[in-house]
């Protein structure tokens, strides 16, 4: 029992002058962890790297500005961390990511950097790492800053960049649990930009219930997000029509319940009309082909009216919602889905039955769209950044130039004003 007391109290005692080593010498401390990185826990694997240019350097911290910096000492090429900081991102901007990814592991296995030095390597090694494909070290480098620093929003941007690209659901929850800063607007809605992602996934590959699920995810971190209400309504839109493929009266009942929904999206959300418009052409194209779809409406119109009434909506409301039933249609001419005249007698009429008989509206578009049709594949689907002004020839949810989300809005109003 002695020998057991004696065990414990050794362990404890060591473990204790451990700590205090740690705190009055931490310079000894980050070197004996420091010791073993050079194993490859930064480097990718399977990867040599030139030996010469690992051996022969010594980085020196800007504590030692009296050393002449790019000396040749004891066989080592001195350099300074500043100057290994402006070489590691010269070989990155000139494409040798070997030599980038080299110094940046020389940064982080030096024992004379400093920490502030150590978290800026790992951010910058963790960005090339994503840059070049290695989306596996990127997101292990970018979440030990993470853990050092639970409360730096520009890490999580770049860690949800990472699982967003990736598709890594499970990652993904292990960056927003370990997270521990207050997301402003804007974090919240690249965090709901990001589930949304995964959730697209889910939906590609039909598992509905995922797909819902993390759809509502995303509406929960950011409820101002055009594209997670959209993709929450297009979610559980598809899981209903697959229930309720049989019922031919359901189906326009169903439809009645996706204008309500997109709607109720243009009143909660500033995004653009051209959102959501791929799908509304799908459901437009799919009534369109069904047999007796006239008939079938005339058999329920009252149910219909009951859930979608356009004459009870505002003006503005129906001015946005026929925007968007305007995009899906050019989607739909832009594929062809409309050929013969027949044919479009009938989608028109199908179209006049949801936007309360306003057939002549709808002719003089079709045609306005047949006349200028050259000019309106970009001049219709054009849309506009709102903070760099920068134009992009058709509706996405991020801008290509500054990366900002749900920025892009209709560049002009394409549209003949008889028709709005």
């Amino acid at each position: 029992m002695w020998d057991s007391f004696e065990a414990v109290f050794f362990v404890i005692a060591g473990f204790s002058v451990g700590i205090v080593l740690g705190v009055l010498f931490p310079s000894i401390w980050r070197s004996f962890r420091r010791s073993f990185r050079k194993e490859s826990r930064y480097a990718p694997p399977a990867e040599k790297w030139d030996e010469n240019l690992k051996s022969k350097l010594k980085i020196l911290s800007e504590e030692d500005a009296d050393e002449q910096g790019r000396e040749e000492t004891e066989g080592f090429f001195t350099i300074h961390v500043f100057e290994a900081f402006t070489a590691a991102r010269y070989y990155f901007q000139m494409g040798d990511t070997r030599k980038a990814v080299s110094l940046y592991v020389e940064i982080l296995t030096s024992e004379r950097v400093s920490k502030q030095d150590t978290n800026r390597a790992l951010f910058e090694l963790s960005q090339v790492y994503f840059f070049i494909g290695l989306y596996g070290r990127a997101f292990d480098t970018a979440y030990e800053l993470l853990n050092r620093k639970p409360q730096q929003s520009q890490v999580l941007s770049h860690l949800l960049k990472i699982c967003a690209q990736n598709f890594a659901q499970d990652k993904l929850n292990l960056v927003l649990n370990l997270y521990k800063g207050v997301p402003d607007a804007s974090l919240r809605r690249s965090i709901a930009h990001s589930v949304c992602r995964l959730s697209e996934l889910f939906l590609e590959k039909k598992e509905m219930t995922k797909a819902i699920d993390y759809s509502r995810l995303a509406v929960k971190w950011d409820r101002a997000s055009g594209r997670a209400l959209i993709l929450l309504w297009e979610t559980t839109s598809k899981q209903f029509w697959q229930k309720n493929l049989e019922d031919k009266k359901i189906k326009w009942l169903s439809f009645a319940a996706d204008l309500e929904a997109r709607t109720q999206i243009s009143l909660n959300s500033k995004v653009s009309s051209a959102a959501g418009a791929e799908y509304l052409s799908i459901l437009l194209e799919y009534l369109f082909s069904l047999p007796n779809s006239i008939e079938n409406y005339g058999e329920i119109e009252k149910e219909f009216k009951a859930t979608f009434n356009w004459e009870k909506l505002a003006l503005p409301v129906q001015k946005k919602l026929m925007e968007s039933i305007f995009y899906a249609v050019i989607l739909l001419q832009k594929k062809l889905a409309v050929n013969s005249f027949g044919a479009e007698q009938k989608f028109i009429q199908i179209l006049s039955l949801v936007t309360n008989n306003q057939q002549d509206k709808i002719l003089e578009f079709l045609n306005y769209n047949k006349k200028y049709e050259s000019y309106l594949l970009f001049g219709s689907l054009a849309h506009q950044c709102f903070q760099c002004h920068s134009l992009v020839s058709e509706f996405s949810w991020q801008c290509s130039n500054c990366g900002l989300e749900e920025s892009l809005f209709p560049a002009n109003n394409s549209f003949p004003e008889t028709v709005l």
